[in-house]
């Protein structure tokens, strides 16, 4: 942008916007003396990629009727949040025997297998429910704070789970039968 606000040029310096209208031009307002930084155009740009693909997502035909019907979305976030009690709960019964904690008689791999398919059954309800919610309601959810604090730990909970897994679970005929297991296990029992 030159100092008497002009944009002509910008588009042959290679700093035309994208293909969603944003505009170099446009994020210099405030400083009419300064192009503003490409990686600010890159970023809002991504942001309003994002966006407004949440938007679309939110008005499609599945969209707007699960979110305008009197009786699917409840029947949704019900299914949701019973999944999310039968995953987080067997989780936790889980990783209290990792602890050492309940079930001491009992091997590790014995409580392990017979509370997994459950377990996952209800996080794989748990997932497909929750994104027939977010598709509902997509904006609203990204511009949730607790909604994307929520995606954080779930990617936190399933690195936990994978490590978990590979790590520590391959190990458990050694310790099975231990009354208090070996601190990698506790310590996996412990987070999320």
């Amino acid at each position: 942008m030159n100092p008497r606000g002009s944009t002509k040029g910008l588009s042959q310096s290679g700093l035309r916007g994208c293909r969603h209208g944003c505009n170099v031009a446009s994020f210099s307002a405030a400083n009419r003396f300064n192009v503003a930084p490409l990686t600010k155009v890159r970023q809002t740009c991504i942001s309003m990629s994002i966006l407004s693909t949440c938007q679309w997502l939110q008005d499609t035909y599945i969209g707007t009727s699960i979110r305008e019907s009197i009786w699917v979305f409840p029947i949704i976030e019900t299914i949701h949040v019973l999944a999310l009690s039968i995953s987080v709960g067997l989780l936790l019964v889980s990783d209290l025997r990792l602890m050492g904690y309940i079930m001491k008689r009992r091997p590790v791999s014995e409580v392990y297998e017979q509370i997994k398919p459950w377990m996952f059954t209800g996080f794989a309800i748990m997932t497909v429910t929750g994104i027939f919610l977010f598709w509902c309601q997509a904006v609203k959810a990204y511009n949730s704070i607790f909604f994307k604090t929520k995606v954080v730990l779930l990617i936190v909970a399933a690195i936990n789970a994978i490590a978990f897994e590979r790590g520590i679970y391959r190990k458990v005929d050694r310790w099975d039968s231990a009354l208090v297991p070996p601190m990698e296990a506790r310590v996996a029992g412990g987070l999320p």
